[in-house]
């Protein structure tokens, strides 16, 4: 038997691989711009609610543990890929948008902004946040 001084135990953790079609997914995952848009965060629970549900709402945490089936399936879902990317364009629009304090024309220096905010972690984010309101059906 070798001696637990000579033995070398590396652990790693394989991961799925983002198929091509879905790598966007990757970019709204990484901006808090998915938090406040409904669109996005139905892109992650079309993936796998379940899984959406386990992870705490935490679309990082979810495409490293969607399987590669499901990615594979979500990937060639017209249905799935025209949300994507329509999510995509509203990113893009945002993050190429002039902001009002620019458009204002105002000296931005002469401006103080302060931030008040709950100490709340974005891995945290409750699991009521994003629930979706149930409408009664009739």
């Amino acid at each position: 038997m070798i001696s637990s001084d000579l033995a070398m135990i590396r652990s790693f953790e394989v991961v799925p691989a983002l198929p091509a079609r879905l790598q966007p997914l990757l970019e709204i995952a990484h901006n808090l711009w998915w938090t406040w848009h409904p669109e996005a965060v139905d892109l992650f629970v079309r993936l796998d609610s379940n899984l959406w549900e386990a992870t705490n709402h935490n679309p990082v945490k979810l495409l490293g543990s969607c399987s590669q089936a499901r990615l594979d399936a979500a990937a060639s879902d017209e249905g799935f890929l025209a949300s994507l990317d329509h999510a995509v364009t509203n990113l893009k629009r945002h993050l190429a948008r002039t902001p009002w304090l620019e458009k204002s024309g105002k000296e931005t220096s002469a401006f103080t902004i302060a931030y008040f905010l709950r100490r709340v972690r974005p891995d945290r984010i409750g699991p009521n946040l994003f629930r979706r309101p149930r409408l009664p059906r009739g």
